[in-house]
């Protein structure tokens, strides 16, 4: 159905949107690596959960405006999971090893 695919589509941006954000937190870590302070690193793991919650964010809005009952309940659960997801232990275990070590 087209709900269905509405939502395959929509699950697999959010997933690249995810992948996204730690690939370029982890890159961003590396390479200032010898010059990153505390500060600097919580900026960035700022900067790249808020993308994040800006691709999840849009993804809701979209659901919303299919008036889907279907798509919208679909994006909702999949937004939960999401926030609930190992992306935030990922993230802090990141931060942490790169700051502290």
């Amino acid at each position: 159905s087209l709900d269905a695919a509405y939502v395959f589509i929509e699950n697999q941006y959010c997933d690249l949107a995810k992948a996204m954000a730690l690939d370029s937190l982890e890159e961003a870590l590396r390479s200032n690596s010898s010059s990153l302070t505390k500060d600097n690193c919580f900026t960035k793991c700022e900067d790249a959960l808020s993308d994040y919650f800006w691709v999840l964010r849009r993804g809701i809005d979209r659901s919303l405006s299919t008036l889907s009952d279907q798509s919208a309940l679909a994006r909702l659960h999949q937004t939960a999971e999401a926030l609930t997801s190992q992306l935030f232990d990922r993230v802090s275990r990141i931060a942490t090893a790169q700051v502290f070590n």
